[in-house]
């Protein structure tokens, strides 16, 4: 056995560990300076042209893209366990510190739609309630897994060389998930993502498990759709602002407010809330 499948083998062997506060790291290098490069590229260079309008791209088919390049690198690197695409076997002892967590940040998000927009509350399933089921169901399906695939999975395996395995790498991770999310072109949906992403990243560090941090990030996420905040959240109202605007009108993007009359096409909206985010 050589010395590279060896380091191989022992790169493996550590990746299901959970990430430990005193990892330092790796040794500055030309392929350390690289991967940095790459890390600013991907999730700060790409969001911030996509965001500027230079890619005309529907939000989903983005992350889409997005998630196949990211899943064909990991599965063409020797040092990455496949068995991490899912990794189940977490989830029954770590569902009680999701839930735990999740209860009185609920409630803090109840409250904050309830001061700031008390007539969204609930609007969604109360005016579109067979397509919230729908988006409830495909959401963690088509949104949920492939974020949490490209800044966890993804991530953790591959720049954990430039953060090390403890506290900084979980803090890119949630800053570079953050970022991601200026394509919604609104502060709230940054700073909501943000702090998800310190939770989501935490359960990962501790659990490797993506399929916990789905649930995770699920539960969240459709909280916040049934609240009445997915206007927030909404990649459709970001395109259709972008479709509306024309060319020498100075007005920035902003989000448009959600449906206000309960029409046959309002409706149909609701269904690509949860695709888009």
């Amino acid at each position: 056995m050589t010395d590279t499948d060896e380091s191989a083998q022992d790169a493996a062997a550590t990746e299901t560990q959970p990430c430990k506060a005193s990892g330092a790291p790796a040794p500055w290098t030309l392929r350390r300076t690289l991967r940095l490069l790459e890390f600013v590229g991907l999730f700060f260079g790409i969001p911030a042209i996509y965001t500027a309008g230079l890619v005309e791209l529907p939000m989903i088919l983005f992350l889409i893209i997005l998630t196949v390049g990211c899943v064909l690198i990991l599965l063409i690197d020797r040092t990455f366990q496949s068995r991490l695409l899912w990794n189940a076997a977490p989830v029954r002892t770590g569902m009680k510190n999701v839930v735990l967590a999740f209860l009185p940040l609920a409630v803090l998000m109840l409250l904050f739609t309830l001061v700031l927009h008390r007539d969204w509350l609930f609007r969604f399933p109360r005016q579109a309630p067979l397509f919230w089921m729908i988006v409830m169901i495909l959401y963690p399906i088509f949104s949920v897994y492939p974020q949490e695939l490209v800044c966890r999975v993804f991530f953790f395996h591959r720049y954990e060389q430039v953060f090390g395995r403890g506290g900084a790498l979980i803090l890119a991770s949630a800053i570079a998930f953050a970022f991601m999310h200026i394509v919604l072109e609104n502060w709230i949906a940054v700073s909501f993502t943000f702090v998800g992403g310190l939770l989501f990243s935490i359960t990962y560090a501790r659990t490797r498990s993506l399929l916990l941090v789905t649930i995770e990030h699920a539960l969240y996420g459709c909280w916040i759709f049934t609240i009445g905040l997915g206007t927030y959240f909404y990649g459709g109202a970001v395109d259709r602002s972008r479709d509306e605007q024309s060319p020498t009108s100075e007005t920035s993007h902003t989000m448009s407010p959600e449906p206000e009359e309960e029409t046959p096409a309002g409706e149909s909206e609701y269904l690509q809330v949860g695709l888009r985010q």
